[in-house]
């Protein structure tokens, strides 16, 4: 009966959609041009068509690209039977997850028989990993698992894939049904090309600013908005078949180092710990949505005091004390990378896999050295230090996994089935609607923005110094705000920027009735020569906006910066959405997803803290713990 009325319905919509939908523009680090570059436009306002004031131009039917199913119950019956045939070697094998590499791959799962891999890189193309995905599961007698980072959707790692804006944008939208959506693209795309485990989301509860790893990966600082947006993600992705990964345990938000090239440390009460950043665990986790958990490379002094410094991972207090018990967490735990230098701080390959295994690790991603891990491993349970039922633990979690995305039945997909499903045009529609969802501003003068006509305008747009997953170039908002306005000169303003070009450029913005000022930058800094221009800017007395399409947190780098406008990620359509409200074409959406000292508004759907029901126990962990 409802199809009948759905077909015309659908005719309607498509019609409506598509007149409003562009292929996404390819993600670039845009070329440093001259300071002195004007690009402006000779657009004339009559010939501009008004903007309609939509939060998205979604389909209002259900995604048309093919579906891969949910995730299945496990089969005992399977688990159990490979398990029994396992080697201790082929059992060691399957706690390992190597990152993906053609030359090695194919000797890694037949002469050491990992159990899957982590494809790395933002340049990959769907195709190439289809065929490798494909290839593999040929050649072992155990199906394989493979793993990607997809924080932003699949396109983070693959280029013609559909990119999401960061998580913080997510978090700004508050639009819980579009993170949904974005569970289930990202489902669908990662299972077209043979990934069963996506590395995402990220629970981190950011409480630093100046936070240099996490920042915007972070739905934001409020433990109750990271948990709505992470399970509104969750719910989509195993309605897709798609396995998540619940990242960085107990917590990377209050961290000022990297753990990428140093050990962090967090000097916080446990109290603060559980309440905070351990929180969103306790409640996704209670709630049955885990599948994998992955540990964090940082040391928490309050779950290991003392002088040597021990990344959580390579803790039991936090792995099997606070995870396995307080929690009551029986699934797969997964380590951050071996690789990185959080983890080598504190002991090497051979050792670290040991010491990970016996405080509660069942993955063990990306060691430096696979046989390195092995050899740490096999003499752990020939010595006895690690027992054979503890090796079977993990293993049988891993094959669980394995089994709930329908391996070994589900190995391969066709190429043809995953052409039809990476990069849909609904699924890019559902990117291009949280990012239209997802501007907020702060400190806000309705005298000065938006720009009205008459205006002469100067736009400065920031080169970035970093980038996470991608970096769009400013030319989407540039062009996008030449199309809406037409008395703009535009300059391009490098990293390294001279106190000479700073003079030339703060006398010639003294010309212009108003100044915008552009970064992309991700992390809460911008280049020390581009903020000293900004300040001198800022200084001038003129109208000046600071648009930030990355980080919240630049805000605090200019104490008197009014009228700041940020969309928490370079996405293009976060850009084109950014000029679209300084011309005055699209109202401001988005709310605070991070909480600032001086004035910005919190939130109106900001939740409270979870309920502390377990602090007693954790304060005994301070008091007591060796």
């Amino acid at each position: 009966m409802c199809r009948k009325f759905l077909c015309p319905l659908a005719a309607v919509v498509v019609a409506f959609w598509s007149v409003g939908y562009s292929a996404e523009p390819t993600a670039t680090c845009g070329a440093t041009q001259t300071v002195a570059e004007e690009c402006g436009t000779s657009l004339s306002l009559d010939v501009i068509k008004p903007v309609r004031h939509e939060p998205s131009l979604l389909p209002l039917y259900p995604l048309r690209s093919p579906s891969f199913g949910a995730l299945q119950s496990p089969d005992e019956s399977w688990i159990e039977q490979t398990l029994a045939s396992m080697t201790l070697d082929e059992k060691l094998g399957q706690m390992i997850m190597p990152a993906y590499s053609a030359s090695t791959a194919d000797s890694l799962v037949t002469s050491q028989r990992v159990g899957g891999f982590i494809f790395l890189g933002n340049n990959n193309t769907a195709s190439a990993l289809l065929a490798a995905t494909n290839h593999l599961q040929s050649i072992t007698s155990v199906p394989l698992m493979f793993a990607i980072d997809c924080e932003a959707g699949l396109g983070a790692r693959v280029v013609d894939a559909t990119r999401f804006p960061l998580n913080m944008s997510s978090g700004a939208s508050q639009a819980r049904e579009l993170v949904t959506l974005q569970g289930r693209v990202t489902a669908r795309e990662c299972r077209a090309v043979g990934i069963h485990i996506g590395f995402g989301p990220v629970l981190d509860v950011n409480t630093e600013p100046v936070n240099p790893i996490i920042g915007v990966r972070s739905y934001g600082d409020d433990p109750g908005l990271v948990v709505r947006m992470a399970q509104s993600y969750v719910e989509g992705a195993h309605s897709e078949g798609l396995l998540c990964t619940f990242k960085h345990f107990p917590g990377h938000g209050a961290t000022t180092g990297d753990s990428h090239s140093s050990l962090p440390v967090v000097d916080i009460a446990c109290s603060e710990l559980e309440s905070i950043h351990v929180a969103p665990y306790r409640e996704l986790l209670g709630r049955g949505l885990g599948d994998l958990v992955m540990s964090a490379h940082v040391w928490y002094t309050c779950l290991d005091p003392g002088s040597t410094a021990w990344p959580a991972t390579l803790s039991s207090n936090a792995l099997t004390g606070i995870l396995r018990t307080e929690l009551q967490y029986d699934g797969a735990v997964i380590s951050d990378s071996f690789g990185m230098a959080g983890l080598l701080a504190a002991a090497s390959t051979y050792d670290a896999a040991r010491i990970g295994v016996q405080a509660g690790l069942d993955i063990i991603l990306m060691p430096n050295n696979v046989t390195d891990a092995l050899n740490g491993l096999r003499d752990a349970v020939i010595s006895g230090s690690i027992s054979i039922q503890r090796i079977n633990q993990a293993v049988r979690r891993i094959l669980r996994l394995k089994s709930r995305v329908g391996l070994p039945q589900a190995a391969f997909v066709d190429p043809q089935l995953a052409a039809s499903v990476i990069g849909h045009p609904d699924h890019r529609a559902i990117a291009e609607g949280i990012a239209r969802r997802s501007v907020a501003g702060a400190r806000l003068h309705s005298q000065d923005f938006p720009v009205t006509t008459s205006q002469r305008v100067l736009c400065l747009a920031l080169d970035a110094s970093s980038s996470i997953f991608y970096l769009y170039g400013s030319s989407y908002f540039t062009d996008e705000l030449a199309r809406l306005h037409d008395n703009l000169t535009t300059l391009t303003v490098a990293t390294n920027v001279s106190s000479t070009q700073r003079g030339q450029i703060v006398a010639q913005a003294a010309n212009y009735d108003r100044i915008i000022v552009l970064s992309r930058d991700w992390k809460p800094t911008i280049s020390s020569n581009q903020q000293l221009l900004v300040q001198a800017l800022i200084d001038l007395g003129k109208p000046l906006a600071y648009l930030s399409a990355g980080s919240p947190y630049q805000i605090n780098l200019f104490s008197n910066c009014q009228n700041y406008y940020c969309g928490f990620s370079s996405h293009y359509e976060i850009q084109r959405q950014l000029a679209r409200v300084i011309a005055g074409r699209a109202p401001l959406t988005g709310n605070w997803p991070v909480q600032m000292t001086d004035g910005i508004r919190v939130p109106p759907d900001r939740g409270t803290t979870p309920t502390l029901s377990r602090v007693a126990t954790w304060q005994n962990y301070e008091a007591v713990l060796p």
